[in-house]
């Protein structure tokens, strides 16, 4: 007597199940970036320093980015207040640990939710800074974040002064990644 395929069918089915829901999951990444985070920095007595930050939790600081599972960031940095216009942003850069600035190491999701090259040799990618476009005479920066993988960075924003002395803002991101 022969038995029912019933088990092999019910195996084949979750497991085609599983690939439809991953492969879901993997063009929602792909995505671009849909909700705007606008952090901004303000100039006080001369100086840039966040106003705002996007964390709840206890001990966030201002220019913290907390993303909630499933969020699709686009993190838009802008200059503002009495000064802005004497201050450009030039880049951002990414740490693993908040003191290797130079060649850090990464984790992994960081350089594929922040828009790094997947050349390991492109520099950027080297120096931890991802991609980023500017506007209105460097006094606006945006950077994508696909928030696709659970981690914790931190980040600093580079600005410069009409003089040339350049000024860190150092916060921290925290990627809730997908669902």
């Amino acid at each position: 007597m022969r038995k029912p395929l019933c088990k092999p069918m019910v195996v084949m089915s979750a497991l085609l199940l599983a690939f439809f829901i991953s492969e879901t999951q993997a063009q929602s990444c792909n995505e671009p970036p849909r909700n705007p985070q606008n952090v901004v920095i303000n100039v006080v007595d001369g100086q840039p320093e966040f106003s705002n930050k996007f964390c709840d939790e206890a001990g966030s600081a201002p220019g913290d980015l907390c993303n909630a599972i499933g969020s699709r960031p686009r993190m838009v940095f802008k200059l503002q207040g009495n000064g802005a216009n004497r201050w450009e942003f030039v880049r951002m850069e990414l740490s693993a640990d908040g003191t290797s600035w130079n060649q850090p190491v990464l984790p992994q999701g960081a350089y594929d939710d922040l828009g790094f090259s997947t050349d390991p040799n492109n520099q950027d990618r080297r120096n931890g800074w991802p991609q980023a476009t500017f506007n209105g005479n460097k006094r606006q920066m945006t950077v994508r974040n696909d928030n696709c993988h659970e981690f914790d960075i931190h980040y600093r924003l580079v600005l410069r002064n009409n003089d040339g002395s350049e000024v860190f803002l150092h916060p921290r991101i925290r990627n809730g990644g997908t669902l």
